[in-house]
């Protein structure tokens, strides 16, 4: 895996690391899928864009306009009222967005969401921030936003918007978090994309959605990583506003050394345990890109460490290949080697659900 480089802020505290993931907690072990799943694949390279965002809470406009600001910084192009004004950017195939992107995550009834949630469709703020970026950047947006859908209820939702700028899909989160149990009505299974040319069959995940359903089910259940092997799923693309485990003790003194090294372990826990939870995908080849945020909202404190991770380590091989950015907000490029297929001749693919539990 090429390592990743940064377009804007600090440098990533780590452009490759190895990621163990850790012991089996049963003798159990999820399937995991076989080469001839993935015997027609061809090599190629992808370019992810990942915006590793510090949203201002219930302020999206300030926060778009953030967010603007950054990826200006990057790509010129968006700052320009010319359209076809991207000569000498450099391409990418995907830009990704945290969950939640614009309005922060933290909410305690459907009443403190209502004023931040947002239609399906191009009416909506994100989604129409993600059809005109794709349509500038010539690349795929994904993006997680608060729904109000049709039907009245309140979604955990993530857009995907092609490079044409045209809706592909919305995802409602299937699993969810103790936090958005106060407002969000579950989705209703997880979702897969099958035969789109360029990525194959492609699985959308957001953050719970990686975890144990309700923390309860058997923890080598995978849920989710059993699904993308169901679907033969080729790329995996992830939202997050993941919380981070723990943090050092308000006003206690660190040098550098301890703050790099406890940064380092922090990293290392957090990957091990996402490496695991996807762990029926281990061998496969297949693609994972997990956009994270970072900063804080009240007393909550988000993790970061946004990645790519390629999974292939094979099923007794218990590592992977693992580019991740660290715990600064910026937009950050991770170029990887991708295994396509070209199965189809459009873009939209096919959707494919399934329950999770």
């Amino acid at each position: 895996m090429a390592s990743s480089s940064l377009f804007f802020s600090a440098s990533p505290e780590s452009s490759s690391s190895a990621a163990a993931a850790p012991s089996p907690r049963s003798s159990s072990p999820p399937p995991s899928s076989t080469s001839a799943d993935h015997a027609t694949r061809a090599k190629s390279t992808i370019k992810i864009a990942m915006v590793q965002l510090n949203p201002y809470h219930k302020q999206p406009q300030r926060t778009l306009d953030h967010l603007n600001s950054l990826l200006a910084s990057c790509f010129p192009s968006l700052a320009s009222s010319d359209d076809t004004s991207n000569d000498g950017e450099p391409p990418i195939d995907i830009l990704m967005l945290p969950e939640m992107a614009l309005t922060g995550y933290t909410y305690t009834s459907p009443s403190d969401i209502h004023p931040y949630a947002e239609p399906l469709g191009p009416e909506g703020r994100t989604t129409s921030w993600c059809m005109s970026t794709a349509s500038r950047l010539h690349c795929w947006v994904v993006a997680g936003f608060p729904c109000l859908a049709p039907d009245g209820k309140y979604y955990n939702a993530m857009v995907l918007v092609n490079r044409r700028g045209e809706i592909i899909t919305t995802y409602f989160k299937h699993f969810l978090y103790t936090t958005d149990e106060a407002w969000a009505t579950p989705g209703p299974s997880f979702k897969a994309l099958v035969d789109i040319p360029e990525f194959g069959h492609l699985v959308l995940g957001i953050c719970m959605d990686l975890n144990p359903y309700k923390f309860e089910a058997p923890f080598d259940l995978c849920e989710f990583g059993r699904f993308c092997v169901s679907k033969r799923a080729h790329l995996v693309l992830c939202c997050m506003a993941w919380l981070r485990s723990g943090s050092s003790r308000e006003g206690a003194e660190q040098d550098d050394q301890d703050e790099d090294d406890e940064d380092e372990d922090e990293a290392s826990s957090l990957l091990s345990y996402w490496a695991y939870r996807l762990r029926p995908l281990d061998g496969t080849g297949c693609l994972v890109a997990i956009c994270n945020r970072v900063g804080k909202e009240n007393s909550t404190e988000f993790a970061g460490h946004s990645c790519v991770m390629q999974m292939s380590g094979g099923i007794k091989q218990r590592d992977m290949e693992v580019s991740h950015v660290g715990k600064k907000e910026g937009v950050y490029v991770i170029e990887a080697e991708f295994d396509w297929v070209n199965q189809g001749d459009t873009d939209e693919g096919q959707e494919g659900e399934g329950a999770g539990r």
